[in-house]
């Protein structure tokens, strides 16, 4: 069996893409902000075109940040969170994966959420 995707919009526009594959369950989070530098341990550096690069951070807990850096700039562009499917304390349920790794984003990059993501 292959993997199976499926999006959520919460709040009408922060979307989430739940991908359900053998033995794991992936939350990818839209998530956009502006970092003044690139994060800690930020790794797997790829070449995404011209001066542009890609690559993860960890965040404590779980979650990944994925970080485009062009000259003179520095954005989180998604979060990713991959549980077991078995023991996900989420449930599946986009809405919570998405505010527990945008509290975790914001705690260690030093972001706000937007409004309604953590009210």
């Amino acid at each position: 069996m292959g993997a199976e995707a499926r999006a959520e919009l919460v709040e009408g526009h922060y979307q989430v893409t739940v991908i359900e594959e053998p033995g794991s369950r992936i939350y990818s989070i839209d998530f956009h902000a502006l970092l003044p530098r690139l994060p800690e341990g930020c790794s797997q550096k790829l070449m995404a075109g011209g001066p542009a690069s890609l690559c993860t951070a960890r965040l404590p807990e779980g979650c990944e940040v994925v970080v485009l850096e062009t000259p003179g700039r520095v954005e989180a562009i998604s979060l990713r969170l991959r549980v077991d499917p078995h023991a996900d304390p989420f449930g599946g349920q986009a809405r919570r994966a998405l505010e527990y790794c945008w509290r975790l984003a914001s705690e260690a990059l030093g972001v706000k959420p937007p409004r309604g993501v953590l009210d």
